[in-house]
């Protein structure tokens, strides 16, 4: 999957060329909002749990250490599938792309 910020600037290069009196940043905003609210309707789907991994989180919790979840999507998508898979609990802290200056090392 492509990080939102490559989307989004397709996007923006693609309503540039094709669409004029359009506030591009607008326009972007409003179809990742679309996208955010399809993907939160078929959570169950696309999000299944890995097989051990409830078990091994809580042994970790469980032996005093700390848990934190780093993600190139939005911090608040990342908490609502943890929340999903019922284990939201078990993290200290979840940073996404957006809480960070840079989501990637440059190449």
């Amino acid at each position: 999957m492509l990080p939102r910020s490559v989307v989004q600037k397709v996007a923006e290069d693609y309503v540039k060329r094709f669409v004029q009196d359009v506030k591009i940043e607008e326009v972007c905003f409003r179809v990742f909002e679309e996208v955010d609210e399809i993907i939160l309707s078929y959570l169950n789907s696309f999000i299944k749990p890995i097989d051990g991994a409830n078990e091994l989180l809580n042994q970790l919790r469980n032996r005093g250490c700390k848990l934190a979840i780093a993600t190139t999507d939005k911090t608040e998508r990342a908490e609502l599938a943890l929340k999903h898979l019922g284990i939201s609990d078990l993290f200290d802290i979840v940073v996404g792309a957006d809480k960070v200056e840079k989501s990637k090392p440059d190449s």
